[in-house]
């Protein structure tokens, strides 16, 4: 069985702005039947910040026809703050405890994280993130 493919913001971003880039490429064909592609909300949270009018609906359209990744529980928002410390402790810099976050949702349910935001690797470094670009 293929494993599930969760995008990050920052490669729905690129692909809503047309942007070329190998991870929009790997989305643009993982959207053809969308069968193991993830969004979890936080992501979807992300995205719309940046979106308005029309381009909200069709983005909400697009977004509601993909398997939707299972809520964190309370624990998960722990791991994720460790995730953020084991970083810094190795010496790697996450900007944002967001990533961690989507991280955790990725290595809590099994899912690739498609990305190409640099963050992902200082996580990766120091946790189990199967991470896509």
């Amino acid at each position: 069985m293929r494993e599930l493919v969760l995008p990050d913001t920052s490669v729905w971003i690129d692909f809503f702005r047309n942007r070329d880039s190998t991870a929009v490429a790997r989305l643009s064909r993982e959207l053809k039947s969308a069968e193991h592609l993830v969004v979890a909300s936080i992501v979807m949270g992300e995205v719309f910040c940046g979106a308005e009018g029309a381009q909200a609906m069709g983005i909400r359209a697009q977004m509601a026809e993909l398997r939707p990744a299972p809520e964190l529980d309370r624990w998960d928002f722990v791991a994720a703050a460790e995730l953020f410390v084991q970083a810094r402790h190795s010496g790697r810099s996450v900007r944002g405890y967001v990533d961690c976050l989507i991280a955790q949702t990725c290595i809590r349910w099994g899912y690739a994280l498609l990305t190409s935001d640099r963050d992902f690797t200082s996580i990766a470094a120091v946790a189990p993130l199967r991470l896509l670009t």
